[in-house]
């Protein structure tokens, strides 16, 4: 990022039911912070555009050389109606948004020499269909994410790097189908690489869910179900009535666990494991049962 060019004014605050389309349009040196904007919750951290209650459209636009994100959309109030031949380049970050903008993101904008070369996802609850799409960065996530219905997608090479205490957890009729590819596997790891860094996953919806080449790594710290390590996993299973969790497991490997690599909490879960998921220094072993 060029810092000598970046905030010198303050971009677009779009709020009110705004709807605004770019098209062929380039947004530079912007994000200036200015006080009087964030005493009311306005462009916290910077961004070139800043959106919390709009519609959106955005076609052949570049955002670069910006003090925070190029683009920082922060709640359901905000609709993506195109994104397309979008670049993010030079910025402190390329982008912050929430889960419900995630699809958008099907359409691999171009993302390069960012500060930070990440997608931050604010923490949240969705009870939406969702695809976590491989555009070529990892995707930062930070706090409890909460999925209550819809089927959430997380499609071959998708990487999500989890800071202190984070959380994935699918719970109600949600369903997680993390399904990567030889070559080409999912991987959900620790921000700092440590063993227990993060949560992990929790899984206690009776949908078809499925781990399919998949690296789970420095998560089963204390989780929002349990604060006891023995009660955790990097995965973990619950299987109360009247909905006891299912899940199909393969190609799947759980590493650098503070806990268990998979915690199945009772019998009468479906958990199907299938071929080569691999268990490697977990804090107390591979699995409970």
């Amino acid at each position: 990022m060029c810092q000598h060019y970046s905030g010198k004014w303050a971009g677009f605050h779009l709020t009110n039911g705004a709807t605004v389309e770019f098209n062929n349009a380039i947004i530079r040196q912007a994000g200036e912070v200015r006080d009087e904007d964030t005493a009311v919750g306005l462009n916290p951290f910077g961004a070139a555009v800043f959106a919390n209650d709009a519609q959106i459209s955005f076609t052949n636009v570049t955002l670069s050389e910006n003090t925070g994100p190029g683009l920082h959309l922060t709640s359901d109030d905000v609709s993506i109606n195109n994104f397309e031949r979008v670049r993010l380049s030079d910025n402190a970050l390329p982008a912050r948004i929430g889960l419900s903008h995630l699809n958008a993101f099907g359409s691999s904008p171009a993302i390069s020499g960012n500060v930070e070369n990440r997608i931050a996802v604010e923490n949240g609850t969705s009870a939406n269909d969702v695809v976590w799409h491989n555009v070529g960065v990892d995707y930062r996530i930070d706090g409890l994410y909460e999925f209550t219905a819809g089927t959430v997608a997380i499609n071959p090479g998708v990487s999500i790097r989890a800071a202190s205490g984070s959380e994935l957890s699918f719970t109600g009729t949600s369903i997680i189908r993390a399904i990567g590819a030889p070559g080409s596997r999912i991987e959900m790891t620790g921000l700092d690489s440590l063993p227990g860094q993060w949560a992990g996953v929790t899984v206690q919806s009776d949908q078809q869910n499925i781990f399919d080449y998949v690296l789970l790594q420095h998560a089963g710290s204390a989780s929002v179900v349990s604060n006891d390590l023995n009660q955790n996993g990097a995965l973990r299973v619950y299987c109360s009535e009247p909905s006891p969790a299912r899940l199909s497991l393969s190609h799947t490997r759980f590493q650098d666990s503070g806990s268990w690599g998979l915690f199945i909490s009772e019998t009468n879960c479906t958990v199907n494991i299938g071929n080569e998921v691999e268990y490697f220094d977990n804090a107390l072993g591979d699995s409970n049962r």
